[in-house]
């Protein structure tokens, strides 16, 4: 047994003797060994929070893809105190003020409440240590890192390069957003060595080079109520973090710039030394002259109604020519078809994938007013120019009405006392598929693959009908997925088993959606599926029909999005609905006392049937009242054009004929018989189908 206790000895008197242990006096409660910047005994012992310039020039460690520059971020305290954060009970909404505890439950905005914070600055009187609060700006909860974020900690951007200049004074050509970081001490400056530096760019990688090495503690952690740096330690914010990116536009060449770094930029801290906040250095950017599957912009649908357009965008680059022939950053189509274009960026050409426009036409409208010579009522008669019955008919009173007095292609007006005008539109439903942003994972920020043991997904709300017949995804392992559809109140509503192998592949899905708000797609656990985790911009969406409008894990700060798994829905709506635009049908009250002369001889009758009919029907006209030396009887479409003519000499009494019209369009025609004794213009619709 002694060799055990000899052990037990020796690692308590290391443990004791060890420098930063208890025989180090400089503590947060005592100040027997804090040493103050002048050398006195009273002083303000102050952080003096800095950027790593040694990190932000390693590769490695700030990799760069097409449209992003991924930072990784070190910023060691190199003071003589603590930076110490603490949490007060005080947390706001907007302006309003709520009480301790609402870290995690939104505001009515849907935002995390803001928690105010204090900053302690640590006192040295003599041997005693004196410690006061000041405040010191929020920090925020972050849903998907579980902790609290300090609001605004870092800024980054790329500036224009041009030597002898100070890069803080040139133009920025890309920026990132105030980060929020969860201060701790992630390692000591002996550990990251080369992190820590004084104002003359000396390396800090021994204790004895911190007057009061340790103080803090060095055991600040990410927490609700207590975060900070201590002397002689660094916090580290990697690559890979949400955030911790700049988006670069697609017009950024390839070339030399500035990174420029800046932590507490808006001063809510007290430090030592306000001017050292900032860092620029020299970056070569080598990925973004060659674009990566360019996809033209759509603002709209892609899927339309005759008579609707839709713009698409060419947003990279310049002298887009488009496969119209047109020119410009943008055309706005209103046809079907396959869209490209091509431009030119950085000196390289830029060939965007195409986007297909599909319009559906709709079939014309046939139909034709009718006079009366007094009062009365009228059957108004509309069909298409395909004779097919499909959709329906809506009659209107105004051009600009959205609420049809009638449906159907039969309209008896109501008793007309005046001339009156009625509009008729033809409504028709489609099948048609939609595919909802984003297409894929390379949209912005960086995709990384999920290992949740909870399930994480999408929720989505529906305006129509719809089936989501597919999704893209990105698989890690070759393993089976389940998929699960839930409603508002998370019941499950379906799933589907699939065998995914490593890669990106299309799932089909087929869930039969009705319209509803907060549905949510996800996967069973462990789903290794790829997300991404910045630059996200909800709500996705397909106008008027479906709109992805968030996570079941997200923050509501569009900077900390996730978007989980699931691209490029592909949606069938069965009724995509199509409107024709509204056509004029007049209705004449003629007074008829006008004509110069009345006969006294009746007009002929005139009989069809059936009508309406294929195009074969009976004509029966009596003449036995309306003697005449000659009867014409002809047949023309609503364009005046003659379609059957028949002239009788010297008739009186009955003429029926069978005609056949089997041969013409499907529509509207008018039979008309005029007499040699005056009685001229009188005519009947014939309408085939």
């Amino acid at each position: 047994m002694k060799p055990f206790f000899t052990l037990i000895i020796l690692s308590i008197t290391l443990l004791l003797f060890h420098p930063s242990y208890i025989f180090a006096q400089c503590t947060t409660t005592s100040a027997n060994d804090c040493v103050c910047p002048d050398g006195t005994l009273n002083c303000a012992l102050l952080p003096d929070i800095k950027v790593s310039e040694n990190l932000l020039t390693q590769a490695g460690y700030n990799p760069e893809v097409y449209g992003e520059l991924r930072i990784t971020v070190s910023t060691p305290n190199v003071g003589y105190g603590p930076l110490t954060v603490s949490a007060t009970n005080t947390y706001v909404c907007g302006t309003d003020t709520l009480g301790a505890g609402a870290s995690a439950t939104p505001c009515p905005d849907g935002s995390f409440p803001k928690q105010l914070i204090k900053q302690t600055i640590y006192t040295k009187d003599g041997n005693s240590m004196i410690a006061n609060d000041r405040w010191a700006g929020s920090m925020v909860y972050h849903p998907t890192h579980g902790h609290m974020h300090v609001d605004d900690w870092c800024t980054y951007a790329l500036r224009e390069f041009e030597e002898g200049v100070d890069p803080f004074d040139l133009p920025i050509v890309a920026e990132g957003g105030k980060l929020g970081f969860c201060l701790m001490d992630y390692g000591t400056c002996m550990t990251y060595d080369g992190y820590c530096t004084d104002d003359e760019n000396t390396i800090l990688n021994t204790e004895e080079q911190f007057p009061n090495y340790g103080l803090g503690g060095g055991g600040y952690q990410c927490g609700f109520f207590n975060q900070g740096i201590s002397v002689g330690h660094t916090d580290i914010y990697l690559f890979n973090l949400d955030g911790m990116y700049i988006t670069i536009p697609p017009d950024l060449c390839n070339g030399q710039y500035y990174l420029t770094v800046e932590v507490d930029p808006l001063n809510h801290f007290l430090e030592m030394n306000e001017d050292n906040n900032r860092v620029a250095v020299p970056i070569t950017l080598f990925q973004q002259d060659i674009v990566p599957n360019p996809t033209l912009e759509v603002a709209g649908r892609t899927i339309l109604c005759e008579g609707e357009s839709t713009v698409l965008n060419a947003n990279i680059g310049d002298n887009a020519v488009w496969s119209t022939g047109e020119e410009g950053t943008s055309i706005e189509v209103s046809e079907s078809g396959i869209y490209t274009a091509t431009s030119v960026s950085c000196n390289y050409a830029v060939e965007y994938n195409p986007v297909e426009v599909t319009v559906f036409e709709m079939p014309n409208i046939i139909t034709a007013g009718d006079s009366l010579c007094e009062p009365g009522v009228v059957n108004l008669t509309a069909i298409t120019d395909t004779g097919e019955d499909t959709g329906q008919f809506n009659w209107y009173d105004a051009p600009d009405s959205e609420t049809p007095i009638f449906t159907g292609s039969n309209f008896e007006t109501p008793n007309l006392t005046s001339t009156t005008n009625y509009f008729v539109s033809h409504q028709m439903g489609f099948e048609a598929t939609h595919f909802c942003p984003p297409y894929d994972n390379t949209f912005g920020g960086t995709g990384l693959y999920s290992s949740f043991l909870d399930t994480m997904g999408l929720i989505f709300n529906v305006q129509e009908n719809v089936i989501i017949k597919s999704v893209k995804v990105y698989a890690a392992t070759d393993l089976e997925r389940t998929f699960q559809l839930y409603d508002a109140n998370r019941n499950l509503l379906q799933e589907t088993t699939v065998f995914l192998a490593d890669g990106e592949q299309r799932v089909d899905l087929n869930f039969e959606v009705a319209p509803g708000e907060n549905y949510l797609l996800r996967n069973a656990v462990w789903p290794s599926l790829q997300r991404n985790s910045n630059n996200i911009e909800f709500p996705y969406e397909i106008p008027g029909l479906l709109s992805i409008i968030g996570s079941n894990n997200d923050e509501p700060d569009e900077e900390s999005y996730y978007y989980y798994h699931y691209y490029d829905w592909e949606v069938l709506e069965n009724n995509f609905l199509c409107e024709s635009e509204k056509v004029p049908v007049t209705v004449n009250i003629l007074d008829c006392t006008n004509v110069e002369t009345i006969t006294t001889l009746s007009a002929p009758k005139i009989s069809i049937s059936p009508n309406p009919s294929a195009g074969m029907f009976v004509l029966d006209v009596d003449l036995k009242n309306t003697p005449a030396n000659q009867a014409h009887i002809y047949i023309m479409d609503v364009r005046g054009k003659m379609v059957y003519e028949q002239k009788l000499n010297n008739f009186e009494g009955n003429y029926q004929q069978a005609i056949n019209l089997s041969d013409v369009t499907a529509g509207i025609y008018f039979l008309a018989v005029t007499t040699s004794n005056g009685n001229n213009g009188h005519y009947e619709k014939v309408v085939i189908h």
